[in-house]
């Protein structure tokens, strides 16, 4: 029997926290404080760097699962989402690991916060806070009833389950 080989990237920080500017959306000039954290970034090619030390024909890394454990994204907005799951795939590709066996689990940062406004007694706004995650990527659902959410579409991105599942439940609970 072959071992199962895991490959983990965790803490990605997609956005100005990411430590590379090929991880961060590119600011607009007039965000003066977020060009200047921009510009003060070192590294600008982690995502090319990071598939040459993969693919290094020498000692090739190779993975049957990608395991991402949270805070892929900064802020969980939609341009951090977009450039995390482009890296993501292209991180799958080096490693071999095929897009149905990408297991995401997404952590605080994963989340969009700011839609937390504890006057509104709706609580849409709260229900709102993992919008981010389903840009055009993959979709999200609600079901009023028993105020689940269920991830739909998720290979192209993650897959929040186990391999052959369709989607995973997360809860919602209000404070």
């Amino acid at each position: 029997m072959n071992p199962l080989k895991l490959a983990i990237i965790s803490d990605l920080h997609v956005g100005l926290a990411a430590r590379s500017q090929d991880l961060c959306p590119e600011p607009s000039v007039t965000e003066r404080k977020a060009r200047a954290k921009y510009n003060a970034k070192a590294e600008t090619a982690y995502r090319e760097k990071f598939v040459r030390f993969v693919t290094d024909p020498t000692r090739p890394i190779t993975a049957d699962y990608l395991i991402l454990p949270g805070d892929v994204t900064h802020l969980a907005q939609p341009r951090e989402v977009q450039i995390a799951s482009d890296f993501i795939l292209q991180a799958a590709d080096a490693l071999k690991v095929s897009h149905d066996r990408i297991i995401f689990v997404p952590g605080n940062h994963d989340v969009d916060w700011s839609v937390f406004d504890p006057t509104d007694l709706t609580g849409v706004r709260w229900e709102q806070r993992y919008l981010a995650l389903g840009n055009n990527r993959f979709h999200c659902q609600k079901n009023h009833r028993s105020r689940e959410w269920r991830y739909s579409n998720i290979s192209v991105f993650h897959n929040l389950g186990f391999p052959g599942s369709v989607g995973c439940r997360i809860q919602f609970v209000k404070p």
